[in-house]
C-alpha cells in the first residue's frame, strides 16, 4: 500500500467524472491514501481539498486527507479574513496539516519578500496553535529568469525558510514535511535537524537530479515520504505529461532501488512515516455521523420563498416576512395564523428542494406580534444533541457488530477494522428514527 503525500486533487476538473477516474486508477496502482493539498488557485479555494476529504468514499477509491494553506505566490492575499478561514479549515480532524506554505523567490510576479515572509509567519503561528504539522514549499531564484534574479538579488529562499522555521516553528516540537525535496545532502541534514520529513517527487527520477538522489539515499528510513505533486512533475516514464497519484509508484520504485530495499518495504516505510507525522490519520476504518443544516442553502430557500410570497395574490399585502436570525433561527411573521401557515408551507417546500430535511426544523409556538400580526420562530437543529447521540451509540452497541462508537462533541464517530461492518451500521442508522436527518461523512479507510 502506498500513500501519495502531496497531490492537488482539486485541479482535476476537465470533465465531471475526471477526478473519480483518477482516484480509481490510483487505487488500482495500490495507492490507498492521498493527501490532498488545499491551496487552490487562491485562498478563496482553500476549502476544496477538505471538501474532497470529507466526501470521497466508496469501493476501490483511496482514502483522502487534506491540508489547507496559502501558497507564497498568494501571500498578498493572506488577509485577516483568509487567515481566519485557514484556522477554521485546519481545525477539522480530516485536515492533517497546514500547507503548502513557505517562500518562493523564483517567479518575477510573486509578492515581495517581506509580504511572503509575513504570510509564512502567520501560518506557522496558526499551525502551532492547532498543533498541526506544516508542509513547506521553497523555491530559490537559482534557476529563475535574469529579471527575477535581479529582483530578488542575493536573497536565498532556502536560507530564509530554514531560519524562519528555526525561530518560529521548531520550538513547538511539531514535525513538518519538505515538499518535493530538491536539495542536496547538506540541505537534507539541516531539514532533518529541524525535525522535518523529506518528501520525494517525480524529479527524483530525472537524469540530472543526482543531488536529490544522494539526499534520498542519505535520509534516515523513518524520515522519507513519496509524492506526485500531481498534476505537476510527472516521473519518468511520464515526464512532460500530466501527472496523477497512480504515478507515485514509479517514484517509490526509484527510491527503493536507491536505498537497496524492495518496493514493498519502501511502501510500508513511507506509509508508516506519514501516519506518524499526523495523529489524525486513523489506521482503522471509520466515519462520522453528523446532522448539519447548510446555512447557505437555508438562505437560498428563504430568498426563493420570500419572492413567491411577494408574488402570491393572497399574500402580497399580508406584511409577511421570512428572516434568518444568526445561524440557528428563522423568524416568520404574517397578518394572521392562516396566512402564516401559507408562508410556512411555501418555505418548507423551498427548504426541501434545497436539500434541508424538515426533521432538522423545530417549530416554536405562534405568538402575537405588533399591529395585530403573528409570528413564529423555527429553530434549526445543528449537530446531534446528547440524547440522540446516546441513542445512536446504543443502536451500534446493541447490533453486536464489531465496531466502536464514541460521542465527540455534536458528532458520533464509528470505527471498525472491517469496512463491510461500517456499511451495515450505516444501513441500520438510516432505518432508525432519531428525530433528525443523519449524514455520514469523514470516511477513513485503511
Amino acid at each position: 500500500m502506498l500513500i501519495d503525500s502531496h497531490a492537488h486533487l482539486d485541479f482535476y476538473t476537465t470533465h465531471p467524472a475526471e477526478r473519480d477516474e483518477i482516484l480509481r486508477r490510483a487505487w488500482s496502482a495500490e495507492v490507498k491514501t492521498i493527501l490532498a493539498i488545499g491551496i487552490g488557485e487562491n485562498p478563496s479555494q482553500m476549502h476544496q481539498a477538505l471538501d474532497l476529504a470529507t466526501t470521497v468514499a466508496g469501493d476501490h477509491l483511496p482514502a483522502v486527507f487534506a491540508t489547507a494553506g496559502i501558497h507564497p505566490e498568494q501571500a498578498h492575499n493572506a488577509t485577516p479574513e483568509a487567515l481566519a478561514e485557514l484556522s477554521r479549515l485546519a481545525a477539522h480532524p480530516r485536515c492533517i496539516a497546514v500547507g503548502e506554505i513557505g517562500l518562493d523567490y523564483y517567479h518575477l510576479e510573486n509578492p515581495d519578500i517581506p509580504v511572503q515572509q509575513q504570510a509564512f509567519l502567520a501560518q506557522m503561528k496558526i499551525a502551532t496553535e492547532l498543533r498541526k504539522p506544516i508542509i513547506i514549499h521553497c523555491r530559490t531564484s537559482e534557476l529563475a529568469t535574469p529579471q527575477a534574479k535581479q529582483r530578488y538579488g542575493p536573497a536565498d529562499a532556502w536560507a530564509d525558510t530554514l531560519a524562519l522555521i528555526t525561530e518560529h516553528f521548531q520550538p513547538s516540537g511539531l514535525p513538518g514535511i519538505m515538499h518535493c525535496f530538491s536539495g542536496n545532502v547538506e540541505d537534507a541534514r539541516r531539514s532533518l535537524d529541524l525535525g522535518f520529513y523529506l518528501s520525494f517527487a517525480g524529479n527524483l527520477t530525472y537524469p540530472k537530479a543526482q543531488g536529490i538522489r544522494e539526499a534520498a539515499a542519505f535520509a534516515p528510513a523513518d524520515r522519507i515520504l513519496v509524492e506526485t505533486d500531481a498534476p505537476f512533475l510527472a516521473p519518468i516514464p511520464y515526464r512532460g505529461q500530466r501527472n496523477e497519484p497512480a504515478y507515485v509508484a514509479h517514484t517509490a520504485r526509484a527510491l527503493a532501488e536507491l536505498r537497496g530495499i524492495s518496493p514493498q518495504e519502501l511502501a510500508d516505510l513511507t506509509t508508516g512515516n506519514l501516519a506518524r507525522n499526523s495523529n489524525d490519520m486513523a489506521s482503522d476504518n471509520s466515519f462520522d455521523v453528523v446532522s448539519k443544516v447548510e446555512i447557505q442553502e437555508v438562505k437560498n430557500a428563504i430568498d426563493q420563498a420570500s419572492k413567491e410570497v411577494g408574488a402570491r395574490f393572497d399574500l402580497k399585502d399580508s406584511k409577511s416576512k421570512i428572516e434568518l436570525e444568526g445561524t440557528e433561527t428563522i423568524q416568520l411573521a404574517s397578518q394572521d395564523e392562516y396566512k402564516l401557515d401559507a408562508v410556512k408551507e411555501i418555505l418548507s417546500q423551498k427548504l426541501v428542494k434545497r436539500g434541508i430535511s424538515l426533521k432538522n426544523l423545530e417549530y416554536e409556538k405562534i405568538e402575537p406580534a405588533s399591529n395585530s400580526s403573528v409570528r413564529q420562530k423555527i429553530k434549526l437543529k445543528q449537530g446531534i444533541a446528547s440524547e440522540n447521540a446516546k441513542k445512536i451509540v446504543a443502536t451500534i452497541k446493541d447490533s453486536k457488530l464489531k465496531a466502536q462508537a464514541s460521542i465527540q462533541g455534536d458528532t458520533v464517530r464509528v470505527v471498525s477494522k472491517d469496512r463491510d461492518i461500517l456499511q451495515q451500521i450505516m444501513a441500520k442508522l438510516r432505518a432508525g428514527d432519531y428525530g433528525i436527518e443523519l449524514q455520514f461523512t469523514n470516511f477513513r479507510s485503511n
